[in-house]
């Protein structure tokens, strides 16, 4: 049902843009792709000469365009042609951010001008596009005063914003994410493919969203965010120096599916902290109140078809202060090279998950062989993956928990437990398959309740 939905949204969406046929060339308006002049008030005039006929297309034809921020507005569809290269500026001053014009404190971030500048921004905006085959260049503007000393405007930064639309183009060297957005509905991203800066997508607050057959090679998350209902990722290629998905909010009505994610990064995580690592973190990390106290219900997670290799963790569920969880499902995954952490669902300080499933998960981890990890005690984590005394799945503080279908084994070697299960109501265990460890039992349960295995 949330498909078909999603489809009808997108459909009509589509012959919305299409009703309007006029053409404004930023060129006819003072624009030059010379790669030396600064564009942002020609540009900017065609788009408010688009908005003000009703809409239609601002054209940007091949050329390489330097630019401060871009506003978008209502029925504006900016289409970048081959060859066209939209560039930000190295002037600061030329930048303008997101204003909110409601609450917004619970995302974080969202009243330091600073942090929410953009290369193109839109505010309360709808029925809008930016498609193409040309390039959106933020050329990792840096800024003495952004976060962590460095970081400067986004690529595009969307709030509060409806019925839009982002496919087709690239975007490249992002000052800090690729595309923010705050408290948006009915957003479809697709083709895109997105490089170095940080986060690729990170959407706080979204309803409706579709991200599909996308490629991402970032410096951070490739996806991000959180306070989603009806969010679909799907048929994407996930590489990076961070996290694959970092669901770092509530989210409910959630499905990955059919993605892939390989490690190593093919760029530097760019925090300056980071020491330029490159090794891949977490494939798929849902973690409400990883960063703060974000309080809510997640719920109809869906998991499934899933390729992951050479990271640290495959798919990793948390739970903290104030958060709860109804049904989970990860489902046909294959892993190789798991380098750290176990799977795991896990709640700490928060609420019970009521229905985990793992199904039809097939593994290769690399082993550990300090015995000392037997003995290791887990505590909470912010934190995306951590040793853990079990090598294959952790699960804490469940209702009913699902293992089926599990093929789990191991390089190098190994010393601890494969399965670790704290405060279990109730264990369904079928067809589980795992490699041996000597002098170790498979299963390590703390306080849990019916165990029933096949």
């Amino acid at each position: 049902m949330r498909k078909i939905l999603f489809t009808s949204f997108f459909i009509i969406f589509t012959m919305s843009l299409m009703s309007g046929n006029a053409v404004f060339n930023i060129k006819d308006y003072g624009a030059k792709g010379n790669g030396k002049t600064i564009n942002t008030k020609y540009i900017n005039d065609a788009i408010s000469a688009c908005n003000l006929a009703g809409g239609g297309m601002v054209l940007v034809p091949k050329g390489l365009y330097i630019t401060g921020t871009i506003i978008m507005q209502s029925n504006v569809h900016l289409y970048l042609e081959s060859g066209a290269i939209i560039k930000g500026t190295d002037n600061l001053s030329e930048y303008k951010a997101y204003i909110p014009t409601k609450d917004m404190h619970k995302y974080g971030m969202a009243y330091f001008p600073n942090w929410t500048r953009g290369l193109i921004v839109a505010t309360k905006a709808s029925n809008m596009s930016i498609s193409g085959s040309g390039i959106i260049d933020g050329s990792h503007v840096e800024d003495p005063k952004g976060e962590e000393g460095k970081r400067g405007p986004h690529g595009i930064v969307f709030g509060e914003c409806s019925n839009f639309q982002i496919t087709g183009i690239s975007i490249t060297r992002a000052s800090n994410y690729a595309f923010v957005g705050y408290e948006n509905e009915n957003a479809y991203f697709s083709n895109l493919t997105m490089t170095e800066g940080w986060d690729g997508i990170h959407i706080r607050g979204g309803k409706n969203v579709i991200i599909h057959d996308c490629t991402f090679y970032t410096g951070d998350d490739a996806i991000a965010g959180g306070f989603w209902n009806n969010v679909s990722i799907s048929n994407c290629f996930i590489n990076t120096a961070c996290n694959g998905i970092r669901v770092i909010f509530p989210a409910s009505n959630l499905e990955i599916a059919n993605c892939t994610f390989q490690g190593p990064g093919k760029f530097p995580q760019r925090s300056t902290f980071s020491g330029q690592r490159r090794n891949m973190l977490g494939a798929v990390v849902v973690q409400p109140g990883g960063w703060d106290y974000s309080p809510g219900h997640c719920d109809n997670i869906n998991i499934h078809d899933l390729t992951i290799d050479s990271m640290n963790s495959a798919v990793s569920i948390f739970l903290n202060k104030g958060n709860s969880a109804g049904s989970v499902i990860v489902e046909r995954i294959k892993a190789t090279n798991i380098v750290l952490a176990a799977y795991s669902a896990e709640s700490w300080n928060g609420g019970y998950f009521e229905n985990v499933i793992f199904k039809d998960i097939t593994t290769t981890f690399k082993g550990d062989a300090n015995k000392n990890l037997r003995n290791l005690r887990l505590e909470n984590t912010s934190i995306e993956s951590r040793k853990m005394p079990y090598w294959g799945f952790y699960g804490k503080n469940i209702k009913n928990l699902t293992l089926e279908n599990i093929d789990f084994s191991y390089t190098d070697a190994e010393v601890r437990s494969t399965f670790g299960f704290e405060n279990i109501e109730k264990i369904n265990m079928k067809n589980i398959k795992t490699k041996a460890v000597a002098d170790v039992k498979r299963d390590v349960l703390i306080q849990c309740g019916n165990i029933i295995s096949e």
